[in-house]
C-alpha cells in the first residue's frame, strides 16, 4: 500500500500471468478440446488469472463466476483479444 493525499491508500496487485497463459496455449497447440472426461459432463474452457478478473470487475463492473455477467464473460473469452485465456479453440 502507498499513502496518498488525503490520508488515502493505494492498494497495488500484480501477478505473472505468464505460467497461465504458457499452459493455456500448449493446451491450444496440443488441440485440446476442453473435455476433462469421457462422458464429456464438465468442459474446461478457459484460465482467467486473478488480475484479469479484477481489471474485468474494475474497469467494467463484469465479475467472473456470477450468472449474471457469464454472457459479458463469454464474449470477452471468445474475442481475439483475450484468446490467449482459453484452454482450447472452440467458442464459448
Amino acid at each position: 500500500m502507498h499513502p496518498i493525499e488525503g490520508g488515502e491508500f493505494l492498494i497495488q496487485y500484480t501477478e505473472d500471468v505468464a505460467p497461465a497463459l504458457e499452459h493455456n496455449k500448449a493446451l491450444q497447440s496440443a488441440g485440446h478440446d476442453g473435455w476433462t472426461s469421457k462422458d464429456k459432463e464438465l468442459r474446461h474452457a478457459a484460465h482467467i488469472p486473478a488480475s484479469v478478473m479484477m481489471k474485468w470487475q474494475l474497469e467494467e463492473g463484469i465479475i467472473v463466476g456470477n450468472p449474471e455477467h457469464q454472457k459479458r464473460v463469454d464474449a470477452k473469452l471468445n474475442s481475439s483479444e483475450w484468446k490467449h485465456l482459453r484452454a482450447a479453440e472452440f467458442r464459448i
